[in-house]
């Protein structure tokens, strides 16, 4: 899971977040090293969530998803670490993103409806995100993920 995190966020030319997974009442780090349980922030509704400000992201793993799915949550949620890269400058190194679209990006994030809201997946971060996520997730090879336990 490290590597794989470590691979798309070099891809994106972004900073390695810290990512929080939530097994049963325990909370670990990509290492799989036990973290205060209050650095968990999600909704128990929810199977991943990003903080781009923090650069975090939380799994919570007690939802009843297919594991190999997780690749493509955290796929997404990267990418929308990219986004507020690109949104407020923290990416210098901007690949082929056009000033229309982060622009876009902006406005979205400074009003971001989250997935309890109607519409949700109709944003341009969200669209772009999914996108991302499920083209990484098909051509990068990573096999389905084995962290629970």
């Amino acid at each position: 899971m490290n590597d794989y995190v470590s691979f798309l966020c070099t891809l994106l030319n972004i900073k390695i977040p810290k990512v929080y997974f939530k097994v049963n009442d325990k909370v670990y780090d990509l290492k799989h090293k036990p973290v205060n349980k209050e650095l968990f922030q999600v909704k128990d509704t929810s199977i991943c969530t990003s903080y781009p400000k923090e650069n975090v992201i939380c799994v919570n793993l007690n939802t009843s998803i297919d594991s190999s799915l997780v690749y493509i949550y955290l796929a997404h949620e990267i990418r929308h670490l990219y986004q507020y890269a690109c949104v407020y400058k923290k990416n210098q190194k901007v690949f082929s993103i056009d000033e229309r679209s982060v622009s876009i990006w902006k406005k979205e994030l400074e009003s971001y409806a989250d997935s309890s809201s109607k519409n949700y997946e109709n944003q341009e971060i969200e669209k772009d995100a999914n996108l991302i996520a499920v083209l990484v997730h098909f051509e990068s090879g990573f096999s389905p993920l084995s962290y629970a336990s």
